[in-house]
């Protein structure tokens, strides 16, 4: 059946929308929207109807269907489906039906005058050209530009509102953001991922769609502020993510300002940047370009707090505070206070930390922020460890559940017990670090979240087992789960802790068998160079060191390299001195203060300070 509105005609039997009869772009579950409201014409269709009837047991955003009907309306106009508030969705313009044309079916009279013979190798041959087309079309497919990404597009996924806002306005938002970028449905991939999982899963969404070049992904949740719309956003890049905050007045000029940070972060490269070391130069260009711009303050002042270069660091927090409160955004003030106070934190000037803590918590009473509260209340429960005291400990992991659960973000509450967990046990609460651990774990297993998030909680099992074999056991059963890139200390540490225990046992052939099950990366090599070392293995160790060395530094690992040079230097009796002057350099050219003082011992041993006197 075919369904004529002025210049288009949709064939239901095919799932085919024509544009002056040429075929026109239509995903999958859009055709299905439309012929689903073609079919129910006098119908006014619920979200949950739509859902259930378009996507099944798929588990999707309701923002899905805003998105499919915004994509169904760019085609048709606003006014091919109307908005009933609260109610749903219906089909507005008139169409003609007409049957489907078939010129495909030969009449039996043709057949039954083939011979027997000729029948059968006709149908052969139809049967090997059907079969060839197959194999060729998937081919196509599995390289068409539909089935991948574009390597510089921007991907909605849909944005998530709070209940203030109205479905229309929701329509008109998800219109505004979507204009100009592909939306969800056109990457079959994307139509299971929602808001909430694209902040808190950014490596499952990297893994499932596997973002190349500049290709970006968009998405976010937007909410009242007062009077003003709040948009708190996120981009995922091929390398990096980007978080920020926008507030104004109206829908238009919240989406002008997203479009505009946008447009700013990927023109800088600053997702797709594979040096780690030029992310920083990349941030102050653009704040050459644009010094009062929020979002990009407030990512350089994480990158200079990560460098412990805590004074600039401070001089941008106070930037960030004033601008923020000039341009009525109290989200950066907030976060202005929270970092400001996590330098008085590093600083042990605890009283001053817990101030600044408390400062932001009473502003957010305004502005309410369930994620921000969060990362504060676990703050504070370091900060009570500091002090050992454990009531206010408890207090903080509760309330950092609280804020967790609010958001819907189960490996955050998972995070804040197991925090609890590791905390207490360093307060010798053997009680409480077992209750913690028990809590995220039931979390883990309630929520059926996916087992490579279990790694935490072996790796702590781990850590707190007395017995070494025991402990042994948990290692190797996180190190055989799928690894996620927040995990990878996890990973490190589990490694570095078993291949101490093997070493000290001699038991080589089971240090040599963990690398099997590993990738074979800068870190890794450095750790069988270790273990070749130990050995005595020297001219082993130094190539596997020397190609730990090299990997580090093509993939801009610092810190891997300089524990290639460290672990080279610490053998410079089997080498020629030519060779060592090069690690010296090294070492001496990239370590921070906080490295050197960490490795002094092993760098007094090997001779660094004095050789370094001696040049």
């Amino acid at each position: 059946m075919r369904y004529y509105f002025e210049k288009y005609y949709f064939d239901n039997d095919t799932f085919t929308l024509y544009y002056n009869e040429k075929p026109k772009d239509l995903k999958s579950n859009e055709a299905k929207l439309l012929a689903l409201f073609i079919k129910n014409i006098d119908e006014i269709l619920s979200k949950e109807r739509i859902l259930d009837e378009i996507w099944g047991q798929q588990v999707v955003s309701e923002q899905v269907v805003f998105q499919n009907i915004s994509h169904l309306r760019r085609i048709f106009g606003n006014d091919a489906i109307k908005t009933f508030s609260k109610k749903g969705y219906q089909w507005q313009l008139p169409f003609e039906i007409k049957e489907s044309k078939n010129n495909n079916v030969a009449p039996k009279q043709l057949i039954s005058e083939w011979t027997m013979p000729s029948y059968y190798l006709y149908s052969v041959i139809t049967l090997l050209s059907v079969i060839i087309f197959v194999l060729l079309s998937r081919l196509s497919f599995s390289d068409s530009p539909s089935n991948q990404l574009s390597k510089d597009s921007i991907y909605v996924i849909p944005f998530s509102f709070s209940d203030s806002f109205s479905e229309p306005q929701i329509d008109r938002i998800n219109d505004l953001i979507a204009r100009n970028k592909p939306n969800q449905s056109q990457h079959l991939d994307l139509a299971t991922l929602n808001t909430n999982d694209f902040f808190h899963y950014s490596d499952t969404l990297r893994e499932q769609v596997k973002i190349e070049g500049t290709s970006t992904f968009l998405s976010g949740y937007v909410s009242y502020l007062g009077q003003q719309i709040i948009v708190e956003y996120q981009l995922i890049g091929s390398q990096h993510e980007w978080h920020g905050y926008i507030v104004a007045p109206s829908e238009e000029s919240i989406v002008a300002e997203l479009d505009t940070s946008i447009a700013n972060v990927k023109s800088s490269g600053y997702l797709s940047e594979l040096n780690s070391n030029l992310l920083i130069t990349k941030l102050y260009l653009l704040l050459e370009q644009q010094p009062n711009n929020l979002p990009v303050i407030y990512h350089l002042i994480k990158h200079e707090i990560s460098k412990q270069n805590l004074d600039v660091a401070s001089a941008l927090i106070e930037k960030l505070i004033n601008i923020s409160k000039l341009q009525n955004n109290p989200m950066y003030t907030v976060l202005g206070l929270y970092l400001k106070g996590g330098i008085f934190h590093q600083q042990h000037a605890y009283l001053h930390a817990n101030q600044y803590y408390k400062q932001a918590l009473a502003l957010l009473t305004e502005t309410p922020n369930s994620k921000i509260a969060y990362n504060i209340e676990l703050a504070l429960a370091w900060l009570a460890y500091s002090q050992k005291n454990t009531s206010k400990l408890k207090q903080y992991i509760n309330n950092a559940s609280q804020h967790a659960r609010l958001s819907g973000d189960v490996l955050s509450e998972v995070k804040a017990q197991t925090t609890g967990s590791i905390l207490s046990h360093k307060l010798g609460d053997l009680v409480n670090r077992y209750q913690y651990l028990n809590t995220a774990k039931s979390l883990l297993i309630t929520h059926k979240v996916d087992q490579a998030h279990y790694a935490v909680i072996y790796y702590h099992l781990a850590i707190f087992s007395p017995d070494k074999i025991e402990a042994e056991s948990y290692f190797l059963k996180l190190l055989s789960l799928k690894q996620l890139s927040q995990n990878k200390w996890i990973y490190e540490s589990s490694i570095e802790d078993l291949l101490t225990w093997y070493i000290e046992q001699k038991r080589w052939k089971d240090a040599i068998s963990l690398f099997k099950t590993q990738p074979e990366n800068s870190f890794n090599l450095n750790q069988k160079a270790r273990v070749l070392r130990a050995q005595q293995y020297f001219n082993k160790a130094i190539d596997a060191a020397k190609q730990a060395f090299d990997t580090a530094r093509l993939n801009y690992e610092h810190n891997n390299a300089l524990h290639s040079a460290l672990l080279l230097y610490q053998m410079k009796q089997y080498m020629n001195e030519l060779t060592i002057i090069e690690y010296h350099s090294y070492i001496a050219k990239y370590a921070s203060k906080f490295w050197i003082k960490k490795h002094s011992k092993e760098l007094t041993e090997a001779g660094y300070f004095d050789d370094l006197k001696a040049n």
